[in-house]
């Protein structure tokens, strides 16, 4: 069975009026701070870039800040959102392989 979480009366009223996805967040960073939930080294490495940058990047500045390939960072990223730690922050142009502008989105942590 799944661990249970425990509130303070004023924690419960605060919890109720949360969204399931900043319910699923802050449950994950509390994990995380108490080393209940571990991030595999690739997860570490994208959620640190993004710490590292808190106005956000798209996924190409990720890999570039990384060394990632961006198919990890996608990966990555995508099972990093379904945690409810980054969150979509936007679109920002940015140039593709030809060097023409296309709109791709910016990811921050969701705090």
């Amino acid at each position: 069975m799944g661990q249970q979480t425990t509130f303070e009366h004023n924690e419960w009223e605060a919890y109720q009026h949360k969204s399931i996805s900043e319910q699923a967040r802050d449950e994950n960073y509390k994990k995380l701070q108490n080393d209940e939930c571990h991030l595999c080294k690739t997860q570490e490495c994208v959620l640190k870039a993004l710490q590292n940058n808190p106005e956000g990047l798209c996924d190409k500045e990720i890999s570039k800040k990384t060394g990632l390939p961006i198919s990890s960072v996608c990966g990555r990223r995508n099972e990093l959102v379904k945690m409810g730690l980054i969150q979509p922050d936007g679109t920002i142009e940015y140039p593709d392989y030809k060097n023409s502008m296309r709109m791709v989105t910016r990811w921050r942590l969701s705090v």
